[in-house]
Formats: C-alpha cells, sequence, structure tokens
C-alpha cells in the first residue's frame, strides 16, 4: 500500500495485491477528477495476460513483454471515487533476486543478473558471481520446472554454483530452466 501521493492539489492511495493468477489494484483518488492514470505492473517473463477489468468489465490494455518482464499497459480516467483493476494472467516460472545484506564497505560479493530470455522451451538466465561461491535465485511456480541445466532446483530456490576461477574473480555463468 502506498498513501498520500500528492499530485498538484490531487491525491492518491494505492493498493497493489498479487495472487496466484491475477494482480489487484486498488485506487483512491482525492481532488483528482481529471487525471489519467497509467498503470504497467510487471509480471515475469513468459506470463500470458489474460484480461484486464475494470469495475469488473473488461477494458482494452496493450500486453508488452519488455527485455525482462510482460506487462499489461493499461490507461484510465480518474473520477474521484475508488477504482479498482484486475490484471488475469497465466501463471509461469518467474525467477527473483534473494535479498542479501551487506554492511558499509563490505566487499561486493553479490550475484548479478545479467539477462534473463525466453525461448520456446523455457528461461536461460544468465548471471556473474564470484570464482567458486554458490549463490541463489527464488522462483515462483517451481512446480512448472521439468529441468535445469547450470543450477539445482531445492524447493523455491534454485542454487547456482559458480565455477572456479582466480580468486575474487566474477564469472559469467549460464542457467537453463526448461518447462
Amino acid at each position: 500500500q502506498v498513501t498520500h501521493i500528492k499530485v498538484g492539489k490531487a491525491r492518491f492511495n494505492i493498493d497493489y495485491v498479487r495472487a496466484e493468477d491475477s494482480i489487484r489494484i486498488d485506487v483512491t483518488p482525492q481532488d483528482a477528477e481529471g487525471f489519467r492514470l497509467r498503470l504497467e505492473p510487471a509480471l515475469g517473463l513468459g506470463c500470458e495476460i489474460t484480461d484486464v477489468t475494470l469495475r469488473g468489465e473488461s477494458i482494452a490494455y496493450e500486453a508488452r513483454e519488455q527485455a525482462q518482464v510482460t506487462q499489461a499497459v493499461c490507461e484510465l480516467p480518474v473520477l474521484n471515487e475508488p477504482v479498482s483493476l484486475t490484471i488475469s494472467f497465466r501463471p509461469s516460472v518467474e525467477i527473483y533476486p534473494i535479498d542479501v545484506r551487506s554492511r558499509v564497505g563490505e566487499a561486493n560479493t553479490g550475484l548479478k543478473i545479467v539477462s534473463l530470455v525466453k525461448g520456446d522451451s523455457g528461461l536461460t538466465l544468465t548471471v556473474e558471481g564470484l570464482s567458486g561461491k554458490t549463490y541463489e535465485v527464488g522462483v515462483v511456480h517451481p512446480e512448472q520446472i521439468t529441468g535445469i541445466t547450470g543450477g539445482d532446483l531445492h524447493k523455491d530456490r534454485i542454487h547456482i554454483p559458480i565455477p572456479e576461477g582466480m580468486p575474487g574473480e566474477f564469472i559469467r555463468h549460464t542457467v537453463i530452466i526448461q518447462k
């Protein structure tokens, strides 16, 4: 929930709720009549948007596949009344970075996600990590994964062993996720 977003004299409160196969965005405007609201929530690469509804009625939208996400682009006029937008989709395997805490001044040792590319049979994840270290990324819908090359699936995480190299060197590594 994000509250008290000010634009001139207008104010907006926005609730974002993600479920298994939908996203609901509730917008409560105040003194905002005449504004247009553009929403572009991100879904994992490979998710298929099936419908977008406003107050329960289907509306026009643009399904956009970006480099590493799928988006439903929606633009709607704002009236001075709450509005509820629901984006329905077919879920797919989604990859996300695991939050790693570091201290001020600490050396950079984290995994870098370089790219995520959708292919006919799955996803190709390119990462960089320290030589000889094992990292992990999170997975949404791991039950859709039929095989992995370059990593190992453990429940809702993929463990990624980085090949050996020079100490302290970041090595590029590719993980193929079949679905």
